[in-house]
């Protein structure tokens, strides 16, 4: 899956304050044609900058979740929105305090249990590396950034980065 950030004006329907966030990937549809499977959200660029701080945040989780959704296994459909809610539980902004009393403090292994992944991660992958190619991500980054551009990023098993692609509207 690839994760994104895009500024306002990227696309028509983030309006001119909106950054829109989420993930996308190759999929198929009930009869196995070729279908994108696109999940997004409006969000502020304050959540922004403290969320995408850490490399298994909202993004890798919700792209690793997906991941588990384009498979044949009937079993898992119907899901997936339940449980892109209960991952935005423990991960949507707010005070930390507050999450704690809930019980939805951001932790990796809720949202592995939640996910339904093993905790080894598969032997043969692409090792990545630790940061993106983008001088100051995101905070300056994003700080920066004009209407109309886009962030492109895949994350291996572990969270480190093997491919980033930064678009920028002409």
């Amino acid at each position: 899956p690839w994760s994104f950030v895009m500024s306002p004006g990227f696309l028509p329907m983030g309006g001119t304050t909106d950054w829109l966030t989420g993930v996308l990937m190759a999929s198929r549809d009930s009869v196995g044609r070729p279908w994108p499977l696109v999940i997004y959200q409006r969000c502020g660029r304050e959540w922004l900058d403290e969320s995408l701080q850490e490399t298994q945040g909202w993004l890798y989780w919700l792209a690793r979740l997906a991941a588990q959704h384009i498979t044949p296994d009937t079993m898992r459909r119907g899901r997936l929105t339940e449980q892109v809610d209960q991952l935005w539980a423990m991960w949507q902004p707010g005070p930390w305090w507050a999450q704690w009393l809930r019980g939805l403090r951001r932790t990796s292994q809720r949202s592995r249990e939640l996910t339904g992944l093993p905790d080894e991660a598969p032997v043969v992958e692409l090792p990545g590396v630790r940061y993106l190619p983008w001088p100051g991500w995101p905070g300056k980054t994003l700080g920066q950034a004009t209407p109309g551009q886009g962030w492109f990023w895949q994350q291996n098993s572990e969270g480190r980065y093997v491919d980033a692609l930064r678009l920028v509207e002409k």
